[in-house]
């Protein structure tokens, strides 16, 4: 009796330790459950440097300074971020030549939401348009 009880408790702790350790798998690359990737990208010839502002992961303003072209963003949007923007203009003396241009889009789960295109002025100056988008 002793035996079937030990060998019935060995049997539970042995599969109870296989699915606690089938659950903690490292490659899981995708976002957790609920979340949206969510990329900022911006493309173009614009030659000077862009100080933008965009949504964060946890829905604060993030600013940063793009110093060349393409440049991109993602962060991992949790289901509580309801919406996202973006926005920039040239960074301050840091300037491109007129006529550059320079495109900034959204994505949410790689697939675009917002787009928009700016061209520098006769200064090389530049103001992206404003985007945002609702998270879905």
């Amino acid at each position: 009796m002793k035996k079937k009880f030990f060998l019935m408790m060995a049997t539970v702790l042995l599969g109870l330790v296989s699915i606690s350790l089938s659950s903690c798998s490292s490659d899981d690359s995708s976002p957790p459950s609920g979340s949206k990737t969510v990329k900022y990208e911006v493309t173009g010839n614009y030659s000077g440097q862009l100080f933008v502002v965009f949504t964060g992961a946890n829905g604060q303003n993030v600013e940063e300074i793009i110093t060349a072209l393409p440049w991109s963003k993602e962060i991992t949007a949790p289901n509580s971020l309801i919406a996202v923007g973006f926005g920039g203009q040239t960074a301050a003396q840091s300037f491109g030549a007129a006529g550059q241009t320079a495109t900034a889009k959204i994505y949410v789960n790689n697939v675009q939401k917002q787009t928009g295109t700016a061209t520098a002025d006769i200064n090389g100056a530049m103001t992206l348009p404003s985007l945002a988008t609702h998270l879905e």
